[in-house]
Order: C-alpha cells, then structure tokens, then sequence
C-alpha cells in the first residue's frame, strides 16, 4: 500500500474523529451552560411583547392621525413627511387620550379599552396607512454606490439602535423622571400630582405614552421601543424633506448625519422626550414653506388652505405639542412665531399681526 492510499483512508477517520471530538466538547459545554434557560426566554418574550405594544401604540396613533388630518391638503408633503407627520399628530393626540382616561383609571383595562376603541373608530385610516407605509418600503434602496451605502449606513444603526432600546433601562433622566413618574401613576392607578420630585412638573406629552404602555404591560422595557418608533418619525420627516427640497441623496444625507450625532442616535435607545419636537421642527419648516408658496400663488390649494391660514393653525398645533414634551423646547414657539411675523411684514402690517 503507497503512502497516499494510506493518507486517504485515514483522512475520513481523522475527520470523523475531529467532528466527534468537537461535539463532545460543546455538548458537554452545553449540558452545564444552557444556551435556552426560562430566563432567556422569558427575557426574549418579554423584548417581543415591548415590541409588539411599542408597534401598537404607534400603528393607532398613526391611523388616528390620518383620521384627524384626512380633510387637510398635505399633498405638497413626499411620502415618507406625511406618513410620519400623521403618526406624530396622531401619537400625541392618544397621549392626551391617555391622559383623559388616566386621571379617572390608569389600569390595563382602560388603557386597552382605549386603544381598542380608537383602533375600531379609525380602522380604514390605519390599514390605509399601513399599507401605503408598506408600500413605501418595498421601493427598496436608492439606485448610486453612494446613496445606498448612506442608506445601508443609517439602516445598520437604526437595527442597533433597536438591539439596544430592548434593554432594561438605566439613564439617570430615565429612572429619575421619565419611567418614575409613569411607574407611580400606574401604581396609583390614576395620574396625580408626585411629590417631592419636581421633576415630575415638567411637560409631559411622551411620558403619558409611557405610562399607558406600562399600565398595559407592567414593564419598564418598553416606553424605550416607542421613543425608537418616535425617533423613525423623526427620520422620515427629515429624509424626506431634504429629499423632495434636494433630491433621495440628500434625503439619506440628512438621516445619516443625525443618526451620527451620539446624543440623537443614543436617544433612540431609551425613554427621553427630545426626538418628538425634533420631528415637529422640520415639519413646522415645512409648514411655513407651504404656507408661503400658497401667499405668493405658486400653488393651487383646496378651500380652505388657498388663503394659507389653514396651514398656519396646524403649525400652531405642531408647535403646541412640541412644546408639550419639555421647557426647553420654548424655542419652537418663539422661533416660528418671530418668522411668521417676519413673514409676514414683507406684505403689510395687518397682515403679520393676525
């Protein structure tokens, strides 16, 4: 027998003996180290349920929002602008939903009361935005080397992000304020006024969110998934508006750039409040833009947007509720007030009064 037929019939032993030795090592590894334990399991459940009432939340939020803003002429907005400007009206209109029933009872019955009862109301608004959002995302990636390594870029954060908004919380704003107000109210069973935390008198418009997740839960993991959801809004009102003003580079320009801010990208990952009037500026922008092109008569707009104070009062609400989420967000009624008016005094006098 030659030394290579040798070779050959040894070469499937020694491979047989490789693998075995292998599946033994990990095998008996295994048998000691449980790669699934109860608590795994019940810890990834448990990041399936956060998803699931984060996705909840929002899906009903943005068919009410499409409910309340199906009269008004948003035409002029791309696709992804008015997909999110309905889910973030419409998330900020159930939190004070949330708030209304949480001052009688803030228990799961209520709140899954709430939430069923809205969805029941404004059911062919929600398929009908969840299907045109569906249909947005099948149009794929951007065509160019360089807008779809941008939109690889910000989608591998945005999963990251996700990862890690999954876990149990440990900000210091977060357990100070944000999840310890909405704790206490769920423990109270209704919302009241906390003392000795004054934090607790600060707007709360994301932390009624919060808390209608937690009294539906009873988990502490999930309010961070709806700041993540808050914070896709928050990207698709800004891509989209550097797309349509720009063209789809731009758009993927604009999303990367914030997401490589680490206060915004980390916030996505926890319970804050900061992406919400984030959302509101660049529609707000928007808004203004709007309401300008109608004054000039660049545009042709349905009764009773063609005098343009139609878009005006819905900057008012967008401004309103984006300053429901902090105090530092003072800024945005005093910014957008003072360029109405300047806006408005290239006309005359009467007009940038009213």
């Amino acid at each position: 027998m030659s030394h290579f037929t040798r070779r050959a019939k040894l070469r499937p032993l020694a491979v047989i003996g490789t693998l075995t030795w292998v599946t033994t090592v990990m095998g008996l590894y295994y048998w000691v180290h449980k790669p699934l334990t109860p608590e795994l399991a019940a810890a990834l459940g448990g990041a399936l349920l956060d998803s699931l009432t984060a996705i909840t939340f929002a899906g009903v939020g943005a068919g009410l929002g499409r409910r309340l803003l199906r009269r008004l002429d948003l035409n002029f907005l791309s696709t992804p602008e008015r997909l999110a400007a309905e889910g973030l009206i419409g998330l900020s209109v159930l939190s004070l939903l949330v708030l209304g029933v949480g001052s009688i009872a803030l228990k799961v019955e209520s709140i899954a009361l709430l939430l069923v009862s809205v969805a029941a109301l404004t059911g062919r608004d929600l398929f009908a935005w969840l299907a045109e959002f569906a249909a947005w995302l099948r149009e794929g990636l951007p065509a160019g080397k360089w807008p779809r390594f941008l939109a690889f870029t910000a989608l591998t954060m945005i999963v990251l992000a996700f990862v890690l908004a999954l876990l149990p919380p440990s900000k210091w704003d977060v357990l100070t304020y944000h999840l310890a107000g909405p704790k206490q109210y769920v423990q109270r069973g209704r919302f009241y006024a906390v003392p000795h935390n004054h934090f607790l008198g600060f707007p709360q418009l994301v932390d009624s969110l919060y808390a209608g997740q937690i009294a539906l839960t009873g988990r502490l993991t999930g309010p961070a998934a709806i700041h993540w959801l808050i914070g896709i809004f928050m990207l698709m009102a800004a891509g989209g508006y550097a797309a349509r003003r720009v063209g789809p580079s731009a758009g993927w320009m604009a999303v990367t750039v914030l997401l490589a801010a680490p206060s915004i990208w980390q916030e996505m990952t926890f319970a804050y409040a900061d992406l919400l009037p984030i959302a509101y500026s660049v529609l707000a922008l928007a808004l203004v833009e709007q309401w300008q092109t109608v004054r000039r008569g660049d545009t042709e707009t349905a009764t009773p947007w063609r005098s343009g104070w139609g878009y005006l009062i819905l900057l008012g609400v967008v401004v309103g509720f984006g300053m429901s989420t902090k105090y530092t967000t003072l800024w945005l009624g005093l910014g957008f007030g003072v360029l109405v008016a300047g806006l408005g005094l290239r006309e005359r006098w009467r007009h940038a009064l009213r």
